[in-house]
């Protein structure tokens, strides 16, 4: 297992992502001692956010964020010979719970108080009605009209290089933190989480529509 392998969905905060990778790519082997080694092209793994009534936590998502990257993994998909959900071997899971912090791994079956199947699972990897509900208005700019399933606000999660101004500076990793003078030194702030708006945000460094 690889420590620094990043799932496919990763980036996509408090956002359940099915796995799908191109299993046209995939390669069998067996060692001299009978051990079967099964391997694909990794450049071709997609995290694809599960659709929107699926996801346990969709309050807490972008709205904005999530149906570009589910757009943008439908058209991945489309595109492969022969897609297939990603097996839970090694470092590689079918479905991963996007948490933007360290977080208990729990199985799919607890968070989404069922296990789907492998068909069901590819059934999400299909445009969906509320795939076109979303899309359309996020093609508006926010001019049209909202549908009931899109939300303004959503959870932003931030670390201390997010927020600390001198987090490029020398020490600012360290237990001293950054010297900045007459026995002063600065460390890393605390993470924090924090509502945010997409058509009103309330940080200048926030990007609007």
């Amino acid at each position: 297992m690889d420590e620094n392998y990043l799932g496919p969905g990763y980036g996509s905060d408090y956002c359940l992502t099915i796995n799908v990778y191109d299993y046209a790519t995939q390669v069998t082997t067996v060692d001299d001692d009978g051990f079967k080694w099964i391997d694909w092209d990794r450049s071709t793994e997609t995290g694809l956010p599960v659709p929107a009534d699926i996801q346990p936590e969709w309050d807490s998502i972008n709205c904005q964020d999530f149906i570009i990257k589910r757009m943008a993994g439908i058209k991945r998909i489309n595109k492969m010979e022969k897609p297939r959900i990603m097996p839970d071997l090694g470092d590689s899971s079918s479905a991963d719970m996007n948490w933007p912090w360290d977080h208990v791994c729990l199985p799919l079956e607890e968070i989404i108080g069922y296990q789907p199947s492998m068909r069901r699972m590819m059934a999400w990897t299909k445009l969906r009605k509320t795939d076109e509900i979303l899309w359309a208005y996020h093609l508006t700019k926010g001019k049209g009209v909202e549908p009931k399933l899109w939300h303004d606000t959503y959870l932003e999660y931030l670390d201390g290089e997010d927020l600390d101004w001198y987090s490029d500076l020398p020490g600012y990793d360290t237990v001293g933190g950054v010297y900045m003078g007459d026995g002063v030194s600065f460390t890393a702030s605390s993470p924090v989480e924090r509502w945010q708006s997409l058509t009103n945000p309330t940080y200048e460094d926030e990007e609007d529509w």
